[in-house]
């Protein structure tokens, strides 16, 4: 039994760890309509992750200067402090932050200029 578990481990990925994703939302998880929580499920997609991969926490107003090193952080409807241009990437201190209206208020033009802002996201293993 012992020897399959060790079998299955793959020693290289021990020594590596994934970004923290960070979702912040403006409201509480629990009144987050079913339609947001598909839109925001397709995003995660479109960046390879999902509702599962991803820690979801409510604010409406989050702090940057609590984060650690290597996380990336994606904020629906919360406002950032210190402020941040919204649908622009920003690297601050090793950590990845886009600001972006709330879930109900993404129109396409608004989900263009959120794709443009994720997809230069550098997310992944750490070398």
């Amino acid at each position: 039994m012992i020897k399959e578990i060790v079998d299955n481990i793959h020693i290289q990925e021990i020594y590596k760890l994934k970004q923290s994703l960070v979702i912040v939302l403006n409201k509480p998880w629990a009144l987050v309509s079913e339609e947001e929580k598909l839109l925001l499920a397709k995003i995660l997609v479109s960046i390879q992750q999902s509702l599962g991969s991803v820690q979801i926490l409510h604010s409406e107003v989050y702090s940057i200067n609590n984060l650690v090193k290597n996380s990336v952080v994606i904020l629906f409807g919360a406002q950032a402090s210190p402020e941040i241009s919204l649908y622009t990437l920003v690297n601050k201190n090793g950590i990845q932050l886009v600001q972006a209206d709330a879930l109900k208020e993404l129109d396409d033009a608004k989900k263009k200029n959120l794709w443009n802002a994720i997809r230069q996201i550098k997310l992944g293993l750490q070398e």
